[in-house]
């Protein structure tokens, strides 16, 4: 009798056991794949209103333009200064991007780097890393304005809003 019921304890915790792991292991698959499946809502997603709107920078260019002197008048013509102002406007392009399903961090640095939108893969994936946003990275077709910031491109292909 006293063998019987040691035997049912022994299956009992096994079969707890086993199903404990089963558990952790849907879990934990379950919370990696979220995070690699992450289907974009819109199709497109934007950057708005998150830069500056009147990008404009000026340069100033200092000519001097000399007369010459001849020997022959009796008067000379004062130096002449020209300043030109070259205006430059810096307007924010829409730069369409695609990611397709599937592509890993490294691929999205360099998709983003061939795109003109980053300047350097590293600094983007050790930022993805350092706020922890590697598992949101998604794939699909989005629209970033080129002057966006390191931190509003990895907001706008992660789908989070505030990045600190």
């Amino acid at each position: 009798m006293l063998e019987k019921l040691k035997d049912f304890f022994y299956d009992l915790s096994d079969t707890f056991l086993s199903l404990s792991i089963i558990l952790i292991m849907v879990l934990v698959i379950t919370w990696k794949l979220s995070g690699a499946m992450s289907i974009p809502i819109l199709s497109s997603v934007t950057a708005q209103n998150e830069v500056v709107n009147d990008n404009t920078l000026k340069l100033e260019k200092n000519g001097a333009e000399n007369s010459t002197d001849n020997n022959n008048t009796a008067s000379e013509e004062p130096t002449k200064t020209n300043t030109d102002i070259e205006v430059i406007n810096l307007e924010a392009k829409d730069v369409k991007v695609e990611i397709p399903k599937g592509t890993t961090g490294v691929g999205i640095a360099k998709i983003l780097l061939d795109k003109g939108l980053i300047n350097d893969r590293s600094e983007f994936i050790n930022r993805v890393e350092e706020l922890n946003l590697a598992p949101k990275l998604r794939f699909g077709n989005f629209t970033i304005k080129s002057t966006s910031s390191l931190d509003q491109i990895i907001s706008i292909i992660t789908g989070v809003k505030n990045i600190n």
